[in-house]
């Protein structure tokens, strides 16, 4: 049971916001009914998922492998049902996502989709298990592509556009954190 009431008096504002949820998520969500008692909290709430629905750097089928690979990985059975369902109504192929759990064996996955489930298989292991070679692979900065701008990334282009600041025996944030600086 929550500890924070979850029910409101009636008003337009509940209304809306309810709405809201039935039509994004299917049902009113109770984090959002808990959020309506601090309007402030709410309303960043919003603005921070608006944002990140917006963010579209990586393609709709290979952001839902990652999180559905992650899932999988820590054996998350409401994250896949979910993320299924979530990432279903959003158009990526339902062969993909019901494949995840076994999708070293699937034959569904291009290379690309396979990396990025490899890469969150390791990420989430503990500690994780990230090789320079995979994130080669994937055409992120790290240690391994340190400087190359020869590496291309899920797009086919050249993933570095620009030079490091600090070479990877050189400290930055957090050891293998890398700054880049575009020319």
């Amino acid at each position: 049971m929550a500890r924070i009431p979850l029910n409101h008096e009636p008003s337009l504002f509940l209304r809306i916001m309810t709405g809201y949820s039935k039509r994004k998520y299917g049902k009113v969500l109770d984090p959002g009914l808990a959020m309506m008692h601090n309007r402030r909290v709410l309303f960043a709430w919003l603005r921070h998922e608006t944002a990140v629905g917006k963010l579209h750097s990586v393609p709709p089928t290979l952001s839902a492998l990652a999180v559905m690979g992650a899932s999988a990985a820590v054996g998350c059975s409401w994250c896949m049902d979910f993320g299924y369902w979530e990432y279903h109504h959003q158009g990526v192929d339902p062969a993909k996502l019901r494949s995840v759990p076994e999708w070293r064996t699937a034959t569904v996955y291009n290379q690309a989709e396979r990396d990025v489930l490899e890469y969150a298989e390791a990420m989430t292991a503990t500690p994780p298990s990230v090789t320079d070679e995979l994130v080669v692979r994937l055409g992120q900065p790290g240690p391994g592509a340190a400087g190359r701008t020869d590496v291309p990334d899920w797009r086919g282009e050249p993933a570095l556009q620009g030079e490091c600041r600090h070479g990877p025996d050189e400290p930055g944030l957090q050891g293998d954190v890398q700054h880049w600086r575009l020319k």
